[in-house]
């Protein structure tokens, strides 16, 4: 099952986009509710079964109880940092797909390791780590892109959470009972 689901902060603007088991999760946890449901759903393709064999459907659109700032720095993962550069290659161009992608470290581990002092960035963070195809990654090896001769597209940047899920929610799955609450933004 594909079922993602809506997230809006506590004053209805957009916050996140989760996948259907950890909007379950929340909803079913009774002692420490987060959120409420907004728009449920009755779609067949979002019905799910507890262990008890109990059927419940995943919803659309659920809204946090409490405001977070959207405004911090964004998770380091894998699906933000593809967010960010837009699953572009940051060093030929090329639209990646998901078979054909790779997160590539700008200055690799072992001179970051020896030269750590001069860098103002962690080894794993958004600032040295980039979107590149299998070629590129493969071509780039251990070198920085300057020794290997290639020049990125874009320098890579932290992002905030909202241009996370801004970057994702263009990308990816949206479902149409989200358009009343994302338009405008």
């Amino acid at each position: 099952m594909n079922a993602r689901t809506l997230i809006l902060n506590a004053d209805y603007t957009p916050y996140d986009i989760i996948s259907w088991q950890r909007t379950m999760s929340a909803l079913m946890n009774v002692n420490k509710q987060k959120m409420v449901v907004v728009v449920e759903s009755t779609d067949p393709s979002r019905l799910v079964r507890d262990g008890s064999g109990n059927e419940y459907y995943v919803p659309t659109v659920c809204a946090l109880l409490h405001y977070h700032n959207q405004n911090k720095p964004a998770s380091y993962t894998k699906s933000n940092i593809y967010a960010r550069d837009r699953n572009i290659c940051q060093y030929c161009g090329t639209v990646t797909d998901r078979n054909n992608r790779t997160v590539d470290h700008v200055v690799p581990k072992d001179i970051y390791r020896r030269n750590r002092k001069i860098y103002p960035f962690k080894l794993g963070s958004f600032e040295n780590v980039v979107t590149a195809c299998r070629a590129c990654n493969i071509e780039k090896r251990n070198r920085t892109p300057t020794q290997a001769g290639m020049v990125l597209k874009r320098k890579p940047r932290q992002i905030t959470r909202l241009q996370a899920y801004l970057a994702k929610l263009t990308l990816g799955y949206k479902h149409p009972d989200w358009d009343a609450y994302i338009n405008g933004y």
